[in-house]
């Protein structure tokens, strides 16, 4: 059994956190759709990531999240603007998932994350094997 922070050889499957979702959002309640919309965007967020660190993207100390959807959004690539915008669009429905009680998350909205979720990371795909 690994301990906390204890290194690994093989790296972590951020897949595993979309197919997490989908089972997820085959559930009934609403904290089932809430996470399952998070784990969308956390395997979007990380994948993205390794992505991103393969190209000499400097991963800053704070600000994490706005930091990489500022990197793709500014790279002189059409695709790369693409794909920033469609992971701060991930980013927001994640913060209301996560983070909003007030407003109501819906099995409809999780399967759209999800989808989203998808079609960023066969974006990403189309750019380097990630």
């Amino acid at each position: 059994m690994l301990e906390w922070g204890a290194a690994r050889e093989v790296l972590f499957n951020w897949q595993n956190f979309l197919n997490l979702s989908v089972q997820l959002a085959s559930g009934v309640s609403e904290a089932e759709w809430r996470s399952a919309i998070s784990r969308a965007y956390y395997a979007v967020y990380h994948i993205s990531r390794r992505f991103a660190c393969s190209q000499a993207y400097s991963e800053p100390a704070h600000g994490r999240h706005q930091a990489l959807i500022k990197w793709f959004k500014c790279c002189a690539e059409r695709e790369y603007k693409v794909l920033g915008m469609g992971i701060e669009r991930l980013y927001v429905k994640r913060l209301i998932a996560d983070y909003n009680d007030k407003q109501a998350v819906a099995k409809k909205d999780a399967e759209a994350a999800i989808n989203e979720a998808k079609l960023l990371l066969a974006r990403l795909r189309g750019l380097s094997s990630v």
